[in-house]
């Protein structure tokens, strides 16, 4: 007797086995294989639709092998007709297995219509361009610290009394208008660009849109200085209609920041990220490349190590660590937590005993992987050799500061567009913009604790405006929050059409409302626009289950049920498709 293994299997369960393995290498075996290419950590799924096009090839050619002839198609169909004939015998576990499939088989086919019938929300799809067509007006405009005039340079020099060449004085006006953007972009880009340019800053995580990586060669490099300074300048809300849609988190940089300051800050976003603009230019002062001198072996501990040190420290650190390394930079009040303090030499992350400071490695592990959930990044876009420098740099005595705390109240607000927006143009997501209000749900510690309403409903029309509390009519949000596990659990309760429809978000079943989220946390010195903040995601209620749903799902069953009633009728009697007998 032959072991079952070496038999022929039959047509039919092989087109199935076929399909099945088919859906599974798509489903599974590519992805992964992908991920394992890529070198990602998660798996690189097929596209529906490439999915379909592969299973429609699939059973396309499982068809034309079976109708290839009328032997091959009685063999694959002998199964079948088998079991809608039933058994022969009198086995009455196959009666009920059969009887089984035979009533799941119109059921399953009712489900699926319904699922398909049931209203369903998802959030919304666009295509958006990603470098819109600079305007006129800014496509002319040059840096003007990049290749400075030599009036400006003279002009520089007469007011900072530098001496020295024309040449000379070139280079320090560079330096110096370098420096000033490298302290703007901290403040003020480092949020969400990270303190690398490399996208990733602490607020980036919380975006849908994510911030640009300006180190990536298809993106500040592909462009003019003139395209950067328009985008910096005019901000998310100035992106035009193929732009869309509007969730990108840059503000709109000209209410704050002058036209020198940008462009200062432009200068100092290419020199960080190593990268220099599209259209080609005369050649740049060393002062905006990235150092050349890189060795496999440790720096020597000499004056010139040193100065190498405190160099890439000055280009890449001193703005949150400070000039003396004492955790006081100009960047520090704006960062939680708050920078390092070298002089203390405490350090959290070491393999070393309580007490004792830590090894060169350690230093080297922090500087190059970072400390997730704060502002230092990773810098690997240093070679190993700088960053072995600047930790050798900042192992130098230094004086120390005192440092300041202050604990305010905890709070968290929604945000949501008045009225919902038909189109993608929804209001800026912090705080709406002109015309385009947003009415805000604002719950705060203090009123909870006090016993009070702890919501208070107010409106706002732009960050540049301040948030006004709605009318005491209109306040018709109650809430409650707790205090467990060191989190804070809110619950703001309101119907779902408000007391002033014009003063606040209408919910309708069924429809994608946007809403955004913000969060003080008062032990970290949250106040004002220091906050942790959200753009727009989507919520949605539940539509009502509409009737043609539900017809149409029994409408399902019924035509699947006289479907097999009627085969079975058609091959119960004995006919050509039976064929001999196995």
């Amino acid at each position: 007797m032959k072991p079952w293994w070496t038999g022929r299997v039959p047509l039919f369960w092989s087109v199935v086995f076929t399909l099945v393995l088919v859906w599974l290498v798509l489903t599974w075996a590519l992805p992964y294989l992908a991920m394992w290419v890529t070198g990602g950590d998660r798996p690189l799924p097929v596209p529906g639709a490439l999915q379909l096009v592969y299973l429609v090839l699939a059973l396309v050619g499982a068809a034309v092998y079976v109708s290839i002839s009328d032997e091959s198609m009685r063999e694959f169909l002998r199964p079948l007709v088998a079991f809608l004939r039933g058994p022969a015998s009198e086995a009455q576990l196959f009666r009920l297995a059969r009887l089984a499939v035979l009533l799941l088989v119109p059921v399953a086919a009712g489900a699926i219509v319904h699922a398909r019938s049931v209203p369903a929300a998802g959030t919304p799809t666009s295509l958006r361009i990603q470098h819109p067509t600079i305007p006129g007006a800014y496509e002319r405009l040059k840096n003007p610290f990049r290749e400075p005039t030599d009036e400006a340079v003279k002009k520089w020099m007469d007011e900072t009394k530098a001496a020295g060449s024309l040449e000379t004085g070139r280079r320090a006006y560079i330096r110096a208008a370098l420096m000033e953007g490298r302290l703007i972009f901290q403040i003020n880009c480092r949020p969400c660009h990270g303190a690398a340019a490399d996208g990733q800053g602490p607020m980036a995580w919380g975006f849908r849109l994510k911030p640009a990586d300006f180190t990536d060669p298809g993106m500040i490099a592909t462009v003019v200085e003139a395209y950067a300074f328009w985008r910096v300048t005019e901000g998310g809300p100035g992106l035009p209609p193929e732009g869309s849609p509007w969730d990108s988190a840059r503000p709109i940089w000209k209410q704050d920041l002058t036209d020198e300051q940008t462009w200062k800050a432009i200068l100092a976003a290419y020199d960080l990220a190593g990268v220099e603009p599209r259209k080609p230019e005369k050649p740049q002062s060393s002062l905006l490349t990235a150092s050349a001198w890189a060795q496999s072996a440790p720096p020597p501990d000499t004056a010139e190590s040193l100065e190498r040190g405190k160099a890439i420290y000055v280009k890449r650190c001193l703005l949150c660590h400070g000039e003396k390394g004492d955790g006081q930079g100009p960047v520090a009040p704006y960062l939680d937590p708050r920078p390092r303090d070298f002089v203390t030499g405490s350090f959290k992350l070491r393999t070393t005993q309580s007490g004792e400071p830590p090894t060169d490695e350690d230093l080297f592990r922090v500087v190059t992987r970072g400390v997730p959930g704060t502002a230092m990044p990773g810098w690997t876009t240093l070679s190993e050799q700088e960053r072995r420098l600047v930790i050798a740099y900042i192992k130098t005595p230094r004086d120390l500061r005192a440092k300041r705390t202050e604990k305010l109240l905890d709070a968290v607000r929604l945000q949501f567009p008045v009225p919902i927006p038909t189109a993608f143009e929804r209001p800026h997501f912090f705080l709406g913009s002109a015309g385009k209000p947003v009415a805000l749900w604002h719950w705060q510690s203090d009123l909870d604790a006090a016993g009070k309403n702890p919501v208070v409903k107010e409106w706002a029309e732009g960050f540049q405006k301040p948030v006004r509390t709605q009318a005491d009519s209109g306040q018709d949000v109650t809430g409650r929050g707790v205090w467990r596990d060191g989190h804070w659990k809110v619950v703001m309760v309101r119907s779902l059409a408000p007391r002033e429809r014009e003063r606040d978000v209408t919910f309708e079943p069924g429809r994608l409302i946007p809403f955004a989220v913000q969060a003080w946390d008062g032990f970290n010195g949250d106040k004002g626009f220091m906050m942790s903040l959200s753009s727009w995601v989507f919520v949605t209620l539940d539509a009502p289950v509409p009737l043609t749903a539900r017809l149409s799902s029994l409408l399902a069953v019924v035509l699947t049920g006289l479907g097999e009633w009627w085969l079975v009728r058609r091959v119960r009697p004995a006919g050509p498709l039976s064929g001999p007998a196995a």
